[in-house]
């Protein structure tokens, strides 16, 4: 369905599965530029051990009631792959983020914190929009963000990230952001009485982001590696916490910038010192990091607080940006209070 400024309904168009021996499809990725409709789908009731599945472009032009698919194929691809689909204006392309899991490890035994790590394999793919045919595709170099979380973290272990984000950054090349994370385990009682039994409770934090500047080449020229504050055991969870804890990618003519809510405390802490944990949202500041070519340099959005309670904290996850006007829309919410306002902020 396309809906114009107003929400008005333009066109409603339903894609069918290619063959009638397919049961259903996979939703696959999905963008739209100049009226124009992409639509990845892949066959859902695929071989679930195969890394080779066919995956189908379908190009939906303005004012046409029917889809063009094309097969393509890009390996390695399974039912199961995370994808994200991008028109860039800068190279007149699509380009398709892939990350597929290829295996899983294992580690752990009976009522024991069980450690599973995940090997996987993340590319980008080039596809000529008019034939849909495949340029090509190129694997995520992580050697700049390993090498920063080396020299400038100081982690001996470089940086582990994986199931990576893509951005389009307003001078047409892209920015991929893999994440990190660590499992926490935490101790608790058993409810089965005179059991001596404990159980742990594990969670999954995000520890590290990486962000790496591709090219129009798709190599990577440009890498930091930012430490991201544990939220300890929260009794928000999900979603309501993804509100306030997430992070927000912005991309203006001048820099690129990362905006997230943290302690005060850990404003002034060296890239080497570990992060204060934030148990709770209401001592967060929302605080901008300005990635350069050198490092990161971090500010405050509503201003350092003049004392305890003067904090301020944004909605980071439900804010937007808009690439025309360099303003990001937010809401905005006082420590203190817990009063909110709409807020918008002009980026040079």
């Amino acid at each position: 369905m396309t809906y114009d400024g107003t929400n008005q309904l333009l066109n409603s168009v339903v894609l069918n599965a290619p063959s009638t021996q397919d049961k259903a499809i996979h939703f696959a990725g999905m963008t739209m530029y100049d009226k124009t409709v992409y639509l990845g789908t892949n066959k859902r009731d695929a071989d679930k051990k195969s890394f080779d599945i066919p995956l189908c472009i379908s190009v939906l032009k303005d004012g046409s009631d029917n889809f063009e698919t094309k097969e393509i194929s890009i390996t390695p691809f399974a039912i199961n792959s995370d994808n994200q689909l991008l028109y860039n204006p800068g190279t007149k392309s699509l380009q398709m983020l892939t990350t597929t899991e290829l295996d899983k490890d294992r580690k752990g035994g009976f009522i024991t914190n069980r450690e599973t790590r995940s090997l996987q394999s993340s590319g980008v793919t080039i596809i000529e929009p008019n034939s849909m045919n495949v340029q090509t595709t190129v694997g995520i170099d992580y050697t700049l963000a390993d090498a920063y979380a080396k020299q400038k973290l100081g982690e001996k272990n470089g940086f582990d990230g994986n199931v990576p984000q893509l951005f389009l950054n307003m001078d047409k090349t892209i920015t991929i952001i893999p994440e990190e994370r660590v499992s926490i385990s935490r101790q608790r009682q058993s409810n089965m009485a005179n059991t001596g039994l404990v159980t742990f409770r594990t969670s999954s934090h995000l520890s590290k982001i990486g962000i790496i500047k591709l090219d129009h080449e798709l190599k990577a020229v440009e890498s930091v590696v930012l430490r991201i504050r544990d939220i300890g055991d929260i009794s928000v969870t999900g979603a309501a916490a993804a509100y306030y804890f997430d992070y927000k990618y912005l991309s203006t003519p001048a820099a690129s910038y990362i905006v997230i809510n943290d302690l005060e405390e850990n404003f002034d802490k060296a890239e080497t010192e570990k992060l204060q944990s934030m148990k709770t949202i209401s001592d967060g500041n929302t605080i901008l990091h300005k990635i350069t070519k050198n490092g990161v340099e971090k500010s405050y959005v509503w201003g350092k607080p003049a004392k305890k309670g003067d904090n301020k904290f944004a909605m980071v996850r439900n804010s937007t940006y808009d690439p025309s006007s360099q303003t990001w829309a937010t809401v905005v919410v006082n420590g203190k209070d817990k009063k909110a306002k709409l807020a918008w902020v002009k980026f040079e």
